[in-house]
């Protein structure tokens, strides 16, 4: 199986370094040439369909870049981005960001859904994904904390637990096989 993987393009909140993960926020100006630019890309790829967030920002990116390939899109709620609860619209830096992010602290933030947790429920996802789709070429586009968890599964936690250094830039589209 392979993957390309799309975060969604830039929305507001991104700019402000605010935590939006379940607040369905659409792609700002930005964000639209980011996934326009993407697209072009995308144009060079093959793939057999597309798994999508069902949130505004993905599927806002997911119809731009999916515009020329015209393939199935699936909308699965297993892609939205990891719930940070009582995190929601507040700065980064009112917290420990860093923290929130590492997979060794796996710390919860009031009502913030843990990381390992939610890691857990990607790779188990991805699991599934490789057992009944693994000679098929899938494009999913997600989030910035999905696509670490995805970026986990094939090349492990970082040895200080780091998550954040696999984050992905607005739009950025990266490429994951299970053979390797």
């Amino acid at each position: 199986m392979k993957l390309y993987v799309v975060r969604h393009g830039q929305i507001d909140a991104n700019i402000e370094d605010r935590m939006y993960s379940l607040t369905d926020k659409d792609l700002n100006e930005v964000g639209i040439r980011q996934a326009k630019k993407t697209a072009q890309k995308a144009k060079e790829l093959s793939y057999d369909f597309v798994l999508c967030s069902p949130l505004k920002r993905a599927k806002k990116t997911c119809d731009i870049i999916n515009s020329v390939r015209k393939k199935e899109v699936i909308y699965d709620k297993r892609l939205v981005e990891r719930d940070c609860g009582s995190l929601e619209g507040i700065l980064t830096s009112q917290f420990n960001y860093s923290d929130y992010w590492n997979y060794d602290k796996n710390i919860s933030y009031g009502t913030a859904l843990k990381i390992q947790p939610f890691y857990h429920s990607i790779w188990k996802f991805l699991d599934e994904l490789k057992e009944k789709y693994s000679n098929k070429t899938i494009l999913i586009v997600t989030h910035n904390g999905v696509a670490r968890a995805i970026h986990s599964y094939f090349h492990g936690i970082p040895k200080n637990g780091d998550t954040e250094l696999y984050s992905y830039q607005n739009a950025e589209l990266r490429e994951y096989d299970t053979k390797d």
